[in-house]
């Protein structure tokens, strides 16, 4: 260990992950994750001061050649918690995302299961008290890594599609999570969630990156077109599916004009999510119509299922 006032930063060499999340199930503990631990010499609760920070005392730079990897590969994330309503009490979610992305409010319904009430309710505007009260840390502290008193007050800790996709592209890239206002530490976010997905299952990413699908059709609706001159087989619209306890019916994208190159099959399927009442089933509204989402399948999957079922 050494420490430099000067540069800005002390490396305090690696620390095995210190883990206070007693394991939901019982299973054979995980192998152990190092991660590289630095104490700063000043204090900042928001990415944006620690970037600032790190520009100034020129950290990437610095941290990158203490770990051997290139400076572009030196990143932070940051946490954001979310209060919503479920059954007229308010519950919480954690979710980690990459510092300059926006949560996106409708992938954590779709891959949380979220309903379309509780959706309305989600909001990240709480209080310093109710921050430290759920997470157990104070704004600007707060990361995906909580002990295991204030997991059990949190629905979900969600690393979003965004991060695990940038840490599963660059397997290199060390991340920031704040330990507290002066000291982080390091470790591949891809890596970190494998880690606390296997003693905890409140940690939920995207399906994609999970082994096995959530998806089921629930009522097929297909209508088969020219696929030489569309270049798939089948329409979808209006086939209901359940994805992560919710149901969805699908809508075909809007047509292209003739002559250009159609991928529709290859992207991911816009959908209406759906609620039921006596009288049958109810659509949701927004000031442009019915609320479309987009389910991280793509319609190319289905096409996959359709003929599979033809077999």
């Amino acid at each position: 260990m050494y420490s430099d006032l000067e540069r800005g930063y002390s490396f305090l060499g690696k620390e095995k992950l210190s883990l206070c999340l007693a394991p939901a199930f019982s299973q054979p503990e995980p192998p152990s994750l190092d991660g590289m631990v630095v104490r700063y010499y000043a204090d900042t609760s928001t990415c944006r001061e620690k970037e600032n920070l790190w520009k100034i005392i020129n950290f990437r730079e610095l941290f990158a050649k203490e770990c051997g990897i290139t400076s572009k590969d030196v990143s932070m994330v940051k946490t954001i918690l979310f209060s919503y309503l479920r059954g007229g009490k308010e519950h919480y979610l954690l979710v980690s995302t990459l510092p300059e992305k926006k949560v996106d409010l409708d992938e954590l319904r779709v891959e949380l299961g979220i309903s379309s009430e509780e959706a309305a309710s989600i909001s990240h505007s709480l209080s310093d008290k109710v921050i430290e009260k759920v997470t157990g840390k104070k704004r600007g502290e707060v990361s995906p890594i909580l002990a295991t008193e204030n997991l059990a007050d949190i629905d979900a800790v969600y690393f979003t599609r965004d991060l695990i996709a940038d840490a599963v592209k660059f397997s290199g890239k060390r991340y920031d999570f704040p330990r507290s206002l002066s000291e982080s530490e390091f470790f591949n976010a891809a890596d970190l969630f494998g880690h606390l997905a296997k003693i905890n299952p409140k940690y939920r990413t995207a399906a994609e990156f999970e082994k096995t699908s959530p998806l089921q059709i629930v009522r097929w609706r297909v209508k088969e077109v020219d696929a030489v001159k569309t270049g798939y087989r089948f329409l979808f619209d209006g086939t209901i599916v359940n994805y992560r306890g919710r149901d969805y019916e699908i809508k075909n994208p809007r047509m292209k004009k003739e002559g250009v190159l159609r991928r529709r099959k290859q992207i991911n399927c816009m959908a209406m999510p759906l609620s039921y009442t006596p009288s049958g089933i109810k659509h949701e509204y927004t000031e442009r119509g019915r609320k479309r989402v987009f389910l991280p399948i793509s319609y190319e999957t289905l096409e996959q299922m359709m003929v599979r079922l033809e077999k």
